[in-house]
């Protein structure tokens, strides 16, 4: 949880702000880890399971969901671990694409806590930061694979379409699936 506290001071009529602290308290019930733990290895296994489903993935939906219900720093930690461990049981293996997966894991975990954390957003709002993650994703990899690989960009975007938009229907459903099981 992070907590935003600001202290003024009043000099000479005016208030002045002296500083503005962020404060990080973690004190997790044991509930919350065990739940959390569960969650993780849940996702990382139908990510595995799904594999023979090209770009279904379930992980960046659970990111946003983990932002959502349990905080910026669960998000970030399974945003850090997800890809590189999933990745290694899967056909492509751990590769120069695990980078920037856990790069547009970690913007979207940030996007959509801060998100979160400043509008109180509403279930149709939550679909919508889902879908703005998975367009950040789609764009963040499809760009850095097209770079890398000395491709055109909009070459690249077009042949990967189809592939992003399940990927983005997918982390939607996902995202939907999660709040619909936990928001109970």
């Amino acid at each position: 949880m992070l907590i935003l506290k600001e202290k003024t001071t009043r000099r000479r009529g005016q208030n002045h702000l002296r500083r503005v602290v962020f404060k990080i308290s973690y004190r997790p019930s044991l509930k919350k880890l065990l739940l959390y733990f569960l969650f993780s290895i849940s996702l990382i296994s139908l990510r595995i399971l799904l594999q023979p489903l090209p770009s279904v993935e379930p992980l960046l939906g659970g990111i946003v969901f983990m932002s959502y219900f349990f905080g910026l720093k669960e998000s970030l930690f399974f945003s850090f671990y997800a890809y590189g461990v999933s990745n290694y049981f899967m056909l492509g293996g751990n590769g120069v694409w695990t980078i920037f997966q856990t790069t547009s894991a970690v913007i979207s975990s940030l996007f959509s806590y801060f998100f979160y954390f400043t509008f109180r957003s509403s279930f149709k709002m939550y679909v919508f930061v889902s879908f703005l993650c998975a367009l950040m994703y789609e764009i963040i990899i499809n760009l850095s694979m097209s770079l890398l690989s000395l491709q055109n960009p909009f070459t690249y975007f077009m042949y990967s379409f189809p592939f992003s938009v399940t990927h983005i229907f997918s982390t939607m459903f996902f995202a939907i699936l999660f709040w619909s099981i936990f928001k109970k």
